[in-house]
């Protein structure tokens, strides 16, 4: 999911996560609940297939299926997640968006 870029914050979130599949329609849907507030700022659902087939080949070294959520802020990609502690946000800077960046590879 990519929330529309914010021009008085400089930042674009991508947010990583399950999609589901229709077998008979063999069409992917989503049924994040989204509050109005994140609706009215835009969302665009968007699908890699590019991302999706190099994962599979890593299949074994990845730690989720789902891949990292990405910010991009100040002209730079960061990753970023949730801390256990106290519950803040951490990014971390990327050298770029190639597939190992994108996915959660195991140590």
């Amino acid at each position: 999911m990519i929330h529309a870029y914010n021009k008085q914050h400089d930042i674009m979130e991508i947010i990583q996560h399950w999609w589901n599949f229709d077998p008979i329609l063999k069409i992917h849907f989503d049924t994040t609940p989204l509050d109005a507030g994140i609706r009215a700022r835009g969302l665009e659902f968007v699908e890699d297939q590019e991302i999706f087939e190099f994962g599979k080949m890593l299949q074994n070294e990845l730690e989720t299926h789902v891949g990292r959520n990405l910010v991009f802020m100040n002209e730079r990609w960061f990753s970023s997640e949730m801390t256990s502690i106290n519950s803040q946000l951490k990014l971390t800077p990327l050298n770029g968006l190639s597939h190992h960046n994108l996915l959660q590879l195991k140590n």
